[in-house]
């Protein structure tokens, strides 16, 4: 099972609105549109279930490496966990909102329109992502528009 290991699982779920509309999809979980109930402000909740008969070990190791790269990244390009919250069968990563979606939002046109040099943008804004992970011994093997 994770554990508290950061001292980071220090928001405490029932302060949001979780809206019912996925915003993504992932492997093991989905993302929602999270609004703090006092500030209005509104956030990236991942949510990751866990099940208990799921003996498998190496899910509980991704969503370890996860939370701690998004936790440590000092980098602009990385979206940074602002905290992650535990209970029986599921993780909450908490994270700043991307209001324009992802880049494959952006590329079936479900976002705002992007000309050449915001395209090049995207290009270095990644490549500088990567380059960054990988001073750090990181290989994103998942890397793709979605994520």
């Amino acid at each position: 099972m994770i554990s508290d290991k950061y001292g980071m699982a220090n928001f405490d779920i029932k302060k949001y609105t979780i809206k019912e509309k996925p915003i993504g999809f992932g492997q093991y979980g989905i993302v929602k549109i999270a609004i703090n109930n006092d500030t209005k402000e509104q956030y990236a909740l991942k949510i990751i279930f866990i099940d208990d008969n799921d003996d498998d070990n190496k899910k509980y190791q991704m969503i370890d490496r996860e939370i701690t790269i998004m936790m440590y990244s000092e980098n602009h390009a990385i979206i940074k966990c602002l905290g992650y919250s535990i209970n029986e069968n599921k993780v909450y990563i908490l994270m700043k909102l991307m209001p324009n979606g992802s880049l494959q939002s952006i590329i079936e046109g479900k976002g705002p329109k992007i000309n050449n040099t915001n395209r090049q943008i995207f290009l270095v804004g990644i490549s500088y992502a990567m380059k960054y992970l990988h001073t750090w011994c990181i290989i994103h093997r998942d890397l793709k528009p979605s994520n």
